[in-house]
């Protein structure tokens, strides 16, 4: 069901910057292994690694995970 919600959002009119993110953040979403993150927090990272930023302010454990962001918690 998510993924085919996904696949219908991947056909829809976006941007291409916006599809990019969206791309990336889809393949961090369905290729979890070692993690439990949602959408919305692929997307987080997504954006954040296509802008450069290399830190995320969160109480989310999961992102610690990933290893190539830095989890600001306190």
């Amino acid at each position: 069901m998510i993924k085919t919600i996904g696949e219908k959002m991947l056909k829809a009119l976006i941007f291409e910057s916006e599809k990019d993110n969206f791309n990336y953040a889809w393949e961090l979403f369905t290729n979890q292994k070692f993690t439990k993150l949602s959408f919305v927090d692929c997307s987080i990272i997504s954006i954040s690694k296509n802008r450069d930023i290399p830190f995320v302010a969160t109480f989310d454990q999961e992102f610690k995970k990933m290893g190539n962001i830095k989890v600001i918690d306190n």
